[in-house]
């Protein structure tokens, strides 16, 4: 719907799995702290961070921020609270990629 191409993952797991084979296509993270398969976002995101340290980060939650601690935020990693607007969705996607995607 913004323009970008996404590539969706059923699980934690299966995310990692899609990184080996897709790591340089991947410019961010958008990922549910909550996952099933035993795999957390926090653990995918170390995962993945643990390979490509600066790769931006934003998770997303029904639940608040109260597990989104101070060293994520530090570290740049980004929350957005669900429901969320596809405007404020599209703001902080931007802000973490950059201005050379789409706008819309």
């Amino acid at each position: 719907m913004l323009g970008y191409s996404v590539i969706e993952a059923g699980s934690g797991q299966e995310a990692l799995e899609l990184w080996q084979r897709q790591q340089a296509r991947v410019e961010l993270l958008f990922s549910d702290i909550s996952l099933p398969g035993g795999l957390d976002g926090f653990q995918l995101a170390d995962r993945l961070r643990q390979s490509r340290p600066g790769l931006p980060v934003i998770f997303a939650s029904g639940y608040g921020d109260d597990a989104f601690d101070e060293a994520r935020a530090a570290a740049g990693m980004r929350f957005l609270k669900k429901p969320c607007s596809i405007e404020t969705m599209a703001r902080t996607i931007r802000s973490c990629v950059g201005n050379t995607r789409p706008a819309n």
